[in-house]
């Protein structure tokens, strides 16, 4: 009815506007995300903890910068590049993947991410 609506928050009912961010409807009333524990199962949908990521079912522990890392393992920001977690590349920066950019596009060097303002 072109009205605002406060979204629920978990433990009441959904609602029409739907449940907060991070809470999704279950049976009727909204419920907070369920937590993983760092090694445990996250095939669930269950979040893993601060700085861990969800690899094949289970939450594994990420790097930090500076530290050392394996090929396909998370490091909790920017990338591991030859054995260790390193800063975003910012953009024209030599890369290999998206991964290693602050905007996430890697093709050679990493590029700007599109914007939505335009030059007229």
């Amino acid at each position: 009815d072109d009205v605002c609506v406060a979204r629920a928050l978990p433990g009441a009912p959904c609602g029409e506007a739907g449940c907060v961010l991070g809470a999704r409807c279950v049976d009727e009333t909204c419920a907070g995300p369920t937590r993983a524990i760092l090694g445990g199962s996250c095939a669930g949908g269950e979040r893993c903890p601060y700085k861990s990521e969800c690899i094949g079912g289970v939450c594994v522990e990420a790097g930090v910068i500076g530290t050392p890392c394996e090929a396909g393992l998370p490091c909790a920001s920017g990338a591991c590049v030859d054995g260790a977690c390193v800063a975003p590349r910012l953009p024209g920066a030599a890369c290999a993947r998206g991964a290693e950019c602050v905007g996430g596009v890697c093709s050679g060097t990493c590029a700007t991410i599109p914007g939505a303002c335009f030059a007229q």
